[in-house]
């Protein structure tokens, strides 16, 4: 039987070329050794020396049980879990890896054992950064929590679709910090050049940015103009020996297209490109935003970085999510505590689907195919959210950032 053979009986729909050069030796080992990842031992293991797992235990006993009755499953686990060893390449690989969708619990929950398979690894990682055994077992935790995303949108149902997102995890990036959850490492993604005068004044310009003739990013919900419709463009940052000229991203953060602007060079000074590194901000359901404890969180973040990431420079705090449409403060007031969190950032129009919100917002687990008439109402934000879908609005994917 061949890797692709192989895939495909396994109920992958696609997959990584890479994992073909290690498909044998991997089948090679599961002869031999099986599948420790679902060995249910190995989740006690992990309760007895990290104190992890807590209610969580015993989903993933079940899930080992399921597993361990689908041969394939068994060793396409162990092939994940050794291409995650290529700490370079498996945020790519898992980019390029899904499988079909079924009505088995096994299919569906199997990448939960994978994504805990490396915590030995990664409590040695913090370890040597220095950490105390609170904020590494916390790190830990936050993984072996991601088991309940998928029921909260799917009615109950045991799942898991989180396997690329806590490879953050794996490499000790991510931490909840009070509030907020912070990604180390980062990257910027808005397509702009940051500028600053030194006196507390930024000017961003557009820069490798399609954008359609109203102003917003090529691609997103917000513009009336579909991707590729006549007037849409790229825009630039040109400089020349005095000055940098191009499109001002204005503060709802779509681009100004009224006329390019100049920034001479005796005043303004770039400070933030695409790619510069950046502490990721993210925000997990429930709490609320309450702003001293959002302040609290990016306080004591900024200490973190300090203590424990000495060597990582990063430029800004940065926030790519449906919370940073200003829209949101337009809808529910600039005095409610999103509207103050949203207003902490400048923003940057991104291309976007406008389906973000139904994932965070209403938890649905299609956000591609939403009857907005359908949509809970039992909040201020929900009902606001859905009044403004069913007038044809939609709630935009946006980039913020903030020094």
């Amino acid at each position: 039987m061949t890797y692709n053979e192989f895939m495909d009986r396994a109920g992958c729909e696609k997959w990584p070329e890479r994992w073909g050069e290690f498909f044998d030796g991997v089948r090679e080992d599961f002869a031999y050794r099986g599948s420790p990842a679902s060995d249910p031992s190995y989740y006690d293991y992990l309760e007895s020396k990290y104190g992890i797992m807590g209610d969580d235990l015993e989903t993933y006993k079940l899930i080992c049980r399921e597993v361990n009755k689908n041969e394939d499953l068994r060793l396409l686990l162990c092939l994940i879990i050794r291409a995650m060893k290529d700490r370079d390449f498996i945020y790519a690989d898992l980019g390029s890896f899904r499988m079909k969708k079924s009505g088995d619990l096994a299919s569906r929950s199997f990448t939960a054992l994978a994504a805990l398979s490396m915590v030995d690894d990664t409590y040695a990682l913090l370890k040597k950064r220095g950490m105390p055994e609170d904020v590494i077992l916390g790190a830990l935790r936050l993984a072996a929590g991601g088991i309940n995303d998928y029921p909260k949108r799917h009615g109950g149902e045991i799942g898991y679709e989180l396997l690329g997102w806590f490879q953050l995890s794996v490499d000790g990036r991510l931490f909840r910090i009070g509030r907020l959850e912070f990604e180390f490492y980062a990257h910027f993604g808005a397509r702009c050049v940051v500028y600053s005068d030194g006196g507390g004044g930024y000017a961003a310009l557009a820069n490798e940015l399609s954008v359609a003739p109203d102003g917003w990013a090529a691609g997103s919900v917000r513009s009336a103009y579909a991707k590729d419709d006549p007037g849409c463009f790229e825009a630039l940052v040109s400089e020349d020996e005095n000055s940098y000229s191009g499109y001002l991203i204005a503060e709802d953060g779509r681009c100004d297209l009224t006329g390019k602007v100049t920034l001479p060079k005796s005043v303004w000074k770039p400070i933030l490109r695409r790619r510069d590194p950046v502490i990721g901000v993210h925000i997990p359901g429930g709490g609320g935003l309450a702003d001293g404890l959002v302040e609290e969180s990016f306080d004591e973040c900024r200490g973190f970085a300090k203590k424990y990431f000495p060597e990582f420079h990063y430029k800004c705090f940065y926030c790519h999510s449906w919370l940073m449409d200003p829209q949101l403060c337009d809808l529910l007031g600039d005095e409610t505590n999103i509207s103050k969190f949203n207003k902490r950032f400048r923003k940057i129009t991104t291309s976007s689907t406008g389906r973000d919100v139904f994932h965070f917002v209403y938890l649905l687990g299609d956000t591609k195919n939403v009857d907005y008439s359908a949509l809970d109402a039992s909040t201020t934000l929900k009902r606001k959210v859905r009044d403004l879908y069913l007038s044809g609005g939609a709630i935009s994917e946006t980039a913020g950032w903030f020094i």
